[in-house]
Order: C-alpha cells, then structure tokens, then sequence
C-alpha cells in the first residue's frame, strides 16, 4: 500500500497591521493630487503617476486580504515605484 502526503498550500494574505500601513501610503498617494498647480508641485504627469499607484494600492487591497497572490504583488510593486519616485525630492 503506498501512502501519499499532500500538502496544504495556504494563501498568502495581508495582517490587519499590512492592510492599514499600505491604506494609509495609498491614501497619501492619492491625496497627493491636491498640490497639482501650486508652485512647487511636481510635474503633472508625476503627479497623476503617482495618484495612480495610490488608487492601485488601494484597489488591490481587498483581494490581497482574500489571498490573491498578483494582488499582493501589485502592491508591493506599487510601493517600491512609489518609494523609487519620491527619493529625488531629498535631492
């Protein structure tokens, strides 16, 4: 008789302290748009770049709470390109 282990793969999902810190950086992200005609505002297109991984981050939020793997990719990719972005601007 042949016996076979089978493992259980878990999906990878985001704690409670993860889903708030991403939120917030997003939130950031987003409500950064609010400088857009001030004098010492980035680039429109920076700008609007940056907004858009800030909605992306947040939209990815729920399913990466569900487990979805690209979902939690996509908002650490979204972080790094965020964080790529603003190292200029100590420069």
């Amino acid at each position: 008789m042949i016996t076979t282990r089978e493992a259980v793969v878990r999906p990878t999902s985001l704690n409670n302290a993860a889903t708030a810190i991403f939120a917030v950086l997003g939130l950031i992200d987003v409500a950064l748009t609010g400088v857009i005609g001030s004098s010492d505002a980035p680039p429109l297109a920076v700008s609007l770049g940056i907004a858009a991984l800030g909605l992306i981050t947040l939209f990815c939020l729920v399913p990466a709470r569900r487990g979805i793997r690209g979902a939690l990719i996509a908002i650490v990719v979204t972080r790094v390109i965020s964080a790529l972005l603003a190292v200029p601007a100590f420069f």
